[in-house]
């Protein structure tokens, strides 16, 4: 996975067991690394504005400062691999939502950024079946794929599911629109034409 700050022109990268940074204004050789006790799965850098970036290590979430190039916070919650990472701004507030193989979505308060351990402040209900592989914010809600060939989509300020796509073994679909995968959804785009 790897983000990038244009404004700084720096790239960020999780590989194997580190996180990396690179100056693309500068020498590319040049890269500040940090190696990881866990193979990271997931990177989230939210954007410009923000001073953290998350990655996901294992069954939970590691925030880090980038400005000064530590370790800030952790979110705990999980007991299944934390697979993908979502930034989510709704008014005021800020959320970190995360899918993990333990087939839940999870949200954690961010506003203040996460500069310590934290517990989720909700999780989505009902589950998957099968691990969640991507999470995507868009036209207002959460979308969720999964393993179980399905894409959930969640209204975040109810806490709720306001609809499922389900894929052909898990029966008949609930939707009006032809959505025919035969394998894990492992990503999407959202987009306001399709999901509204």
């Amino acid at each position: 996975s790897s983000g990038i700050n244009a404004e700084y022109g720096v790239v960020y990268a999780i590989t194997n067991q580190s996180f990396k940074a690179w100056d693309i204004r500068t020498d590319p050789k040049t890269c500040r690394t940090t190696t990881l006790a866990e193979f990271p799965s997931a990177l989230l850098y939210p954007g410009p504005w923000s001073k953290f970036i998350y990655f996901s290590t294992g069954i939970s979430v590691r925030s880090w400062n980038i400005g000064e190039w530590c370790a800030a916070g952790v979110l705990h919650g999980h007991s299944g691999h934390v697979m993908c990472l979502e930034h989510v701004t709704i008014e005021d507030k800020k959320y970190i939502v995360t899918g993990s193989r333990d087939h839940f979505c999870k949200i954690y308060d961010a506003t203040d950024g996460i500069v310590s351990g934290r517990m989720p402040q909700a999780t989505l209900n009902p589950p998957h079946f099968d691990g969640i592989e991507c999470v995507v914010w868009g036209a207002g809600h959460l979308y969720s794929g999964s393993r179980d060939q399905t894409i959930k989509k969640w209204d975040l300020l109810k806490r709720r599911e306001k609809g499922c796509i389900r894929g052909p073994r898990m029966g008949e679909l609930q939707s009006t629109r032809p959505f025919h995968h035969q394998h894990w959804i492992s990503g999407f785009l959202a987009h306001r034409t399709i999901l509204s």
